[in-house]
Formats: structure tokens, C-alpha cells, sequence
């Protein structure tokens, strides 16, 4: 069974692939930043058992390739690994949904707590508000990049 830490790296590295190749190092560099805003911590040994795990299943694949005197693996997101982040981003989704719709009652009651709740909850609405602003323009931005990739598809065709 997989590790909660474990599932969620697997997660950030396909991400991170589907932006293009990325050598392991790359890949730890920008898991150590977006953990940082957490508390989290991408090391070497977490990324790279699951990097070879991906590999063995068909979801990354990697190859040599020069870089000065030396060579570096570089991976890449597979067809089989862009189906599998699809899935796992509509369960995060679901998982997202979920999560807001339980969040209901919890406003519901905070709202007739004392003032230092209500503010609280005031905040984490303020933050759920520009969450909501960011994902919609990450929204329009997917649909933009989407149109464009059927265009070159479909002009590829003919």
C-alpha cells in the first residue's frame, strides 16, 4: 500500500512531467518549493523510488542524454501516464467537492460562535474566494490550451 506522502508525490511529479522532460533533479528543486509552502520536504530519497516505480509502470520513461563531460537521466510523461494523471486530477477534484460541501455546516455553526470564530471563518472564506478566483483562471487557461492542442492535432491530420 502506498503512503499518503507517497500517493501525493506521485501526483506532483506526473504534473511537473506533463510540463515536459525533467531530469530527477529538476524535479526534486521544484517539489522542495512547492512543499516549502506546506511545511513538506522532497528529498532525494522519496522522489527517486517513486520516479523508478512510475518507470516500472509504464507511466514515465527515462533516457540518457549528454550534458557536458557528464550524462543525465531525463524523464517524460508517457501516453499511459497522461490517462493516469487525468484520472487521478478528476478524483482530486471529486475529493475538492467533497471537501467544500463539508464545509457548509461547519460556517454554519461558526457563524453563531463568538467573534474571533466568525473571523476566522471570514478568512478561510477570503481564501476559498481566491482559490475559486485562481482555479477559474487556470480553467480558462486549460480551455485555451486544450482548443489549441485539437487545432495542431487536427492540423497535423491533414
Amino acid at each position: 500500500m502506498q503512503r499518503p506522502v507517497e500517493i501525493g508525490t506521485r501526483y506532483l511529479v506526473l504534473m511537473l512531467l506533463a510540463e515536459g522532460p525533467k531530469t530527477g533533479y529538476e524535479l526534486i528543486k521544484q517539489l522542495r518549493s512547492l512543499f516549502a509552502r506546506y511545511g513538506g520536504r522532497a528529498s532525494p530519497g522519496t522522489v527517486y523510488p517513486v520516479l523508478r516505480r512510475l518507470e516500472e509502470e509504464g507511466l514515465i520513461r527515462s533516457r540518457l542524454e549528454p550534458y557536458g563531460a557528464r550524462v543525465r537521466k531525463v524523464y517524460e510523461l508517457t501516453g499511459e501516464g497522461l490517462r493516469a494523471l487525468l484520472e487521478m486530477m478528476s478524483r482530486w477534484v471529486s475529493v475538492l467537492e467533497t471537501a467544500l460541501q463539508l464545509h457548509i455546516p461547519v460556517f454554519r455553526r461558526a457563524g453563531r460562535e463568538d467573534g474571533d470564530t466568525v473571523k476566522l471563518v471570514e478568512e478561510v472564506l477570503e481564501r476559498l474566494e481566491a482559490a475559486a478566483e485562481q482555479l477559474e483562471k487556470l480553467l480558462t487557461e486549460a480551455r485555451r490550451v486544450l482548443r489549441q492542442a485539437k487545432m495542431e492535432a487536427t492540423a497535423i491530420q491533414y
